[in-house]
């Protein structure tokens, strides 16, 4: 088996055919479609059901308890067979039928272990928007430890949707996704995959669609997913602390606890939020301005001002003051964005 795809499946029935029918499509056959359904409330099961009617090529992992993402794709991993992996979201699809052939070439020829591709990114009004995954040459083998700075400065997709894994990367070196995480799953999870590849390719052509699910479980706004994220920092700091001294995981901690403590209006009076917020002013006061300016280099303007401007006004009164106003900055962007793309 040269291709295993893992698909987990959680309240997904609008999106689900599409998904599938995507996969089915592709012009390459020696591929098993492994679909989790991870005891999702929806009508998914019967669509499952009825594509098993007429597909040999899928197989079914139906749980009888929501386990979340990371279990789901674990699941899979365990039951996969090919030699390689692809990981699809239930709610993205595959924009051109030549894709997984595509990718395994570049995999089979160069004896890669992690495929990179672009992607299309479908926004709230159904636009599709074409996304750089890294700034790298076509079909060159690319430096791990530089693929993964980048990963954490925030210029690549940190997903494991939209690459071809080698599935002896997740076995060898004992890599599972982490069931307590509900936010950066994949942020903790391919740097390790990166880490331990010989050798990555980036093919600079765009198959992979990611659509924009207001009913996705990681736009859920809750507290737990800033403690998800705060584990995510600290095991990824405490898996590179021995590894290498060129990774630096300083804009990694800047960039995701940035945006994730701006994008959204959290109560400064919870306790998860509040010790959140500490934990992001003490990274800050800890840092000095060079250090912001050196680690964020290659990363946006944008984020660079704003970790600044938090460095330069770290008493309570001022931060606060400050996170207004670029909640509402961010906030007021994000809607200019989504109208003038209609």
């Amino acid at each position: 088996m040269k291709i295993s795809v893992i698909i987990p499946v959680y309240n997904t029935e609008k999106y689900l055919s599409k998904c599938l029918d995507s996969i089915i499509n592709q012009n390459f056959n020696d591929i098993e479609l492994i679909i989790v359904n991870d005891n999702s409330p929806d009508n998914s099961l019967e669509i499952i059901k009825n594509y098993m009617m007429k597909e040999n090529r899928i197989i079914l992992i139906n749980k009888t308890k929501n386990e979340g993402l990371s279990a789901a794709r674990n699941s899979g991993i365990e039951m996969a067979k090919g030699e390689y992996l692809l990981h699809i979201d239930s709610d993205d699809y595959i924009v051109n039928n030549n894709y997984i052939s595509h990718m395994y070439k570049l995999a089979r020829d160069n004896n890669a272990d992690i495929v990179i591709s672009d992607y299309y990114q479908q926004d709230y009004n159904q636009k599709m928007i074409y996304r750089k995954n890294g700034k790298y040459p076509e079909n060159k083998k690319l430096n791990n430890i530089d693929v993964i700075n980048d990963l954490f400065q925030g210029n690549s997709a940190p997903s494991v949707w939209g690459k071809l894994i080698k599935r002896s990367l997740y076995i060898n070196n004992n890599i599972t996704h982490i069931k307590e995480i509900c936010l950066g799953e994949d942020l903790v999870v391919m740097p390790k995959l990166m880490y331990y590849s010989h050798t990555i390719l980036k093919t600079n052509q765009s198959f992979y669609c990611y659509t924009y699910n207001q009913n996705s479980i990681t736009r859920s706004n809750n507290y737990k997913k800033l403690a998800s994220l705060q584990l995510v920092i600290n095991n990824l700091e405490d898996f590179f602390k021995d590894k290498s001294p060129n990774i630096n995981i300083i804009p990694a901690k800047l960039h995701h606890l940035t945006y994730t403590i701006f994008n959204e209006k959290y109560n400064f009076n919870n306790e998860i939020y509040l010790a959140f917020f500490r934990n992001y002013q003490n990274i800050l006061k800890n840092l000095s301005y060079s250090d912001i300016l050196n680690s964020l280099k290659e990363s946006s303007k944008e984020l660079r001002i704003i970790c600044l401007l938090l460095k330069t006004f770290n008493n309570k009164l001022a931060f606060i003051s400050l996170w207004q106003a670029i909640h509402l900055y961010l906030k007021t962007k994000k809607y200019i964005s989504a109208i003038t793309s209609k």
